[in-house]
């Protein structure tokens, strides 16, 4: 956020611009995430038509003894720390993300089954 602010810092004001946006997608989701992202664009226009195209992807419960997988896969879809992913999972049921495209929306939610959480999609 802060080079974008600067006006006209020259060649290194230029470069952390253009590496900000990139750097920051990653950080937000996973590297797997990071390409339906960028095409869900074009399919959420052919989507709008047929279905709907947006989900709340919602955590209803987790399995106990892995409290940690989940805490794990929140830290990674949302970008949490891990004092605040872990009071997230505590305080399930709870909105994980919402306007999530479909496809990121059903993988987020095959890779939070698999470390043990119940999720829904809404």
């Amino acid at each position: 956020p802060m080079p974008i602010g600067m006006p006209g810092g020259g060649m290194p004001g230029g470069m952390p611009m253009q590496a900000a946006p990139a750097a920051a997608a990653p950080a937000a989701a996973p590297a797997a995430d990071a390409a339906p992202a960028e095409d869900a664009a074009p399919a959420e226009e052919a989507k709008k038509e047929k279905k709907k195209e947006t989900y709340i992807v919602k955590l209803v419960s987790y399995e106990v003894a892995k409290k940690i997988n989940v805490v794990k896969e929140i830290r990674a879809v949302t970008a949490l720390g891990l004092k605040e992913a872990k009071e997230f999972v505590e305080s399930a049921p709870k909105v994980i993300k919402k306007a999530v495209p479909v496809a990121e929306a059903e993988a987020m939610k095959a890779k939070l089954e698999a470390a043990g959480a119940e999720v829904a999609l809404e």
